[in-house]
């Protein structure tokens, strides 16, 4: 029992040294706690910076299109080839894997576009688009309509109507999370 005490006590010393005995939780809590931190993190903003809630959110990934949320895309793009007035086929890196999209883009001003030139475009997807290559094979790639995204005075209107854009964006980001 004399040799015991002396290896008990200094355990205890030990073990309230470094904080005591450890609990085995995941960094950040469960899933579920993350979700409804970043949940009332995105309600906060909403409700106190709603101009921060906007460029962080909305801008230039979010418009209205018929009373409809509809989500953008933005690419960093290259114009290939311009097809006509109002439409050009450019291609794009998309990260992580480092693949190519070729895509078409309609409604956009080609007047003062040439090939090779780089620009970034928000677009809205609108489906595929057919061409014969040079070879005379034919082609399907997606097809992108020019969106201009919603403005911050057009953002605060349709908050003030009661637009969902908070239970939009909690959704999306759920769903990214999945």
């Amino acid at each position: 029992m004399k040799t015991i005490l002396p290896i008990v006590a200094a355990c205890l010393l030990v073990t309230h040294a470094v904080g005591g005995p450890r609990k085995h939780r995941p960094i950040g809590g469960s899933k579920q706690q993350r979700s409804l931190m970043e949940s009332a993190k995105l309600r906060s903003q909403f409700r106190n910076d709603l101009e921060g809630f906007y460029d962080e959110h909305v801008k230039n990934q979010l418009d209205l299109r018929h009373g409809e949320i509809v989500h953008l895309n933005m690419f960093c793009a290259t114009v290939t080839q311009v097809v006509g007035e109002h439409t050009a086929l450019m291609r794009t890196t998309l990260q992580p894997f480092s693949r190519t999209l070729h895509f078409a883009v309609t409604n956009i001003a080609t007047a003062k576009l040439v090939d090779d030139q780089s620009l970034r475009v928000t677009v809205q997807r609108s489906g595929k688009y057919e061409y014969i290559t040079v070879t005379g094979a034919s082609r399907t790639i997606p097809a992108y309509v020019l969106a201009e995204g919603i403005g911050f005075v057009e953002f605060k209107a349709a908050v003030r109507e009661g637009f969902d854009f908070l239970g939009y964006v909690e959704r999306r980001l759920s769903e990214k999370r999945r």
